[in-house]
């Protein structure tokens, strides 16, 4: 009799040491509490794919907030969101180098700082980089070339640039003390190119500037020549109008666009004045049919690239003008690319003579329609007469 108590005691514990064992397993791991990394302080958990996963899921959901952030109205060049984006860089492919050293939490700090300030839209941000744990500060040179690109009156056009270009300085820092100069050797290589890349930057911005300068009154409407005064200008083919062009207007895109940049958060102040410039210019015109927006690129750069950038910044000044009243089905917006320059330039290299050679070929390109039936209203946005052509949907 006892010894079958003692059976029956043993089994009905096994039972519940196994359920135990069981819902220890099988229960979710909490999200924490805190702003941090789920693995925060357990870095010896990451072995563990749940663990793994939770992180990973966690890291994303940052790239989320600063799309959030992104999508309320901080441009896409913002120096801070950018630093939040390349700090969450270091902090994602150390993670997946299975760098235990702290390095990866100390990096999401950063990012959450950030993201947690651009968020409640806090004035002043810091525009400090500092040099974490587990990092040193090597090139002072490079250093010293992103200070002075932060005092440079061009900062505007490559801040997002400037901001990677410290992150990944303190990056190659860690790799150069975790490992010595042959593991950071491939970051620095890239910050050497980075550094390069937002000289060009600022190089284009002052070129853009300076023309803008040496341009008589740019931003009234007296500088935007007459509607009426323009030559006729043959429509490409896939933008044929059922109407014949009877006026064109072209604006530098680096006289509208920070450098790089496609939407409207991107239009320069002095950019900006000139489009309204040119609508007051095309609502005093008088009868106007239908408008072609058509944006244009150089060939530096990707092909593919450079027409979603023309395409882009059609659609920018399309929708502009639809706000300021024209009818939305009578404006066209589309992007050419490289593929129709006006000027051609020797060189392969992006230099800034070349760049600046290949202006022309950067510009927006406003085609004025004429009205093909007399009897059609007046004004920015006529309804179309009976029988004419339907106007392509907008790219």
């Amino acid at each position: 009799m006892n010894i079958m108590k003692k059976n029956s005691f043993s089994i009905a514990f096994a039972l519940l040491a196994a359920i135990l064992i069981s819902a220890c397993v099988q229960a979710p791991t909490p999200m924490p509490t805190r702003d941090q990394l789920p693995s925060a302080g357990r870095e010896q958990d990451r072995i563990s794919d749940r663990a793994i996963v939770i992180d990973r899921r966690y890291m994303s959901s940052l790239r989320e907030r600063m799309l959030a952030i992104n999508s309320a109205g901080v441009a896409a060049n913002n120096y801070h969101l950018n630093k939040a984006d390349a700090w969450l860089d270091f902090a994602t492919e150390e993670y997946a180098n299975n760098d235990r050293s702290g390095i990866v939490e100390r990096v999401l700090e950063q990012s959450v700082e950030l993201i947690r300030g651009l968020e409640a839209k806090q004035k002043n941000l810091s525009m400090n980089t500092p040099i974490l744990i587990g990092s040193r500060k090597i090139r002072d040179d490079l250093w010293q070339r992103a200070q002075r690109f932060k005092s440079h009156d061009g900062f505007r056009c490559v801040e997002g640039s400037v901001a990677r270009l410290e992150v990944q300085l303190v990056w190659a820092g860690h790799e150069e003390q975790d490992g010595g100069w042959r593991n950071a050797r491939p970051y620095i290589e890239i910050a050497e190119e980075m550094a390069e890349r937002i000289e060009l930057g600022l190089t284009r911005c002052e070129s853009a500037k300076t023309r803008m300068t040496e341009a008589s009154e740019p931003a009234s409407a007296a500088s935007i020549p007459p509607v009426a005064a323009i030559a006729r200008d043959p429509i490409p083919a896939g933008l044929a109008p059922a109407e014949p062009v009877q006026s064109k207007i072209a604006l530098s895109a680096d006289a509208l666009f920070r450098f790089g940049g496609a939407a409207r958060a991107d239009l320069l102040p002095e950019g900006l004045a000139r489009i309204n410039a040119l609508i007051e210019r095309l609502k005093a015109s008088g009868t106007i049919g239908r408008i072609l927006i058509t944006g244009h690129t150089d060939r530096l750069g990707d092909s593919s690239f450079n027409l979603k950038l023309s395409e882009q910044r059609a659609q920018v000044l399309r929708t502009l003008l639809i706000e300021h009243g024209f009818e939305a089905d009578r404006v066209q917006a589309a992007g050419a690319g490289e593929s129709e320059p006006l000027v051609t330039c020797s060189g392969d290299r992006a230099s800034s003579g070349l760049i600046d050679c290949l202006q022309p070929n950067r510009r927006v390109e406003v085609r004025v329609l004429a009205v093909p039936d007399a009897g059609a209203g007046t004004g920015p946005g006529p309804s179309p007469s009976p029988g004419s052509a339907p106007l392509n949907q907008a790219r």
